[in-house]
């Protein structure tokens, strides 16, 4: 029992010796590569679609009133100035002889350049005076400008550091913290923002196929589409008789000629159909495309054609009535 004692004895004095002993440490200095960031204002060019109206002009109005009908035909000659072509929209104010006012718009494309007299016709009134107002349409012109913008920059610097180890740490690489990692930034560019697209409105088409005689000719509505509060008519014209039917005569049928009202009366917004270039001789067929700008509450439109022509010293004014639902 006793030499074991001594034993543990001894084995406590030495231990209590060696954490009394000092371990020598070594002081150390290094440097590392830190990558960072800085930023940058720096201009540049941005390209853009700018929405610009067309340029245009007008000149001299007239008034014509036929003789035959109660009836004033208004025009004013409109040039589109700009080097784009669209749909202008021209609204005609007028007050009839007995001081009332009308309204009545036509829309009308034109090209590039091009001159045309948009005519109106106010069909039971004969008009005094009138004003207009042409509203242009706008072209999608590319543009750029020099915007300010700022990024940032990766940019590399030596950073110091010291510290201290021991021999054996000194000896093994073992010891020192590792140096300090800065993820390497990147320059993914910001999102551009989309506008969300708005909903576009839906078209319902209705197969009519309904005919009727006018003058020497044979109408047929096809087809009726509705595209929010535009309607579109298709027509078939045909020509069963002997005779030509001059092309001019014909165009004036749809184009003053056609009025399009609703179940209130009121009357849309005729859009000027394609000129028609070629005679309908006899057996030949033509198909007409006619579009109107209604009110939401427009359900029922009621669409009337009118011929006049000369026979001897007399003179014919006839016209017809289609009707059709939204």
């Amino acid at each position: 029992m006793k030499v074991v004692g001594l034993v543990l004895l001894l084995t406590v004095l030495v231990a209590a010796g060696l954490v009394s002993i000092r371990v020598p440490l070594i002081a150390y200095t290094e440097t590392y590569t830190e990558a960072y960031t800085t930023p940058e204002t720096y201009y540049t060019t941005e390209i853009f679609l700018d929405e610009t109206p067309l340029t245009f002009e007008t000149g001299n109005k007239t008034i014509s009133n036929l003789y035959w009908r109660r009836t004033s035909d208004c025009a004013v000659p409109v040039k589109n100035t700009s080097a784009h072509g669209g749909e202008f929209r021209v609204q005609f104010n007028a007050i009839t002889q007995e001081g009332e006012t009308r309204t009545k718009v036509v829309w009308q494309y034109l090209a590039a350049g091009e001159q045309r007299s948009v005519l109106a016709r106010f069909d039971r009134d004969y008009i005094k005076e009138f004003t207009c107002s042409v509203e242009p349409p706008a072209a999608s012109v590319e543009s750029s400008r020099r915007v300010l913008v700022t990024r940032d920059l990766i940019r590399y610097r030596e950073v110091e550091r010291s510290g201290k180890l021991t021999v054996v740490e000194r000896l093994t690489g073992g010891g020192k913290e590792p140096a300090p990692t800065i993820p390497v930034p990147t320059m993914t560019p910001p999102p551009t923002p989309t506008p969300s697209p708005s909903p576009q409105p839906t078209t319902s088409t209705r197969l009519l196929d309904r005919t009727k005689s006018l003058s020497d000719l044979s109408i047929t509505l096809s087809v009726v589409s509705w595209t929010g509060d535009y309607a579109v008519a298709e027509w078939i014209v045909r020509n069963p008789s002997q005779k030509t039917f001059a092309a001019n005569r014909l165009y004036s049928i749809f184009c003053p000629g056609a009025v399009a009202t609703d179940q209130a009366g009121n009357e849309g917004e005729f859009f000027v159909p394609d000129s028609i270039a070629k005679d309908l001789r006899p057996g030949d067929y033509l198909r007409i495309e006619t579009k109107w700008l209604f009110f939401p509450e427009s359900n029922q439109v009621t669409v009337r054609l009118t011929d006049a022509w000369t026979t001897g010293s007399f003179l014919v004014d006839v016209s017809t009535e289609f009707v059709f639902a939204r």
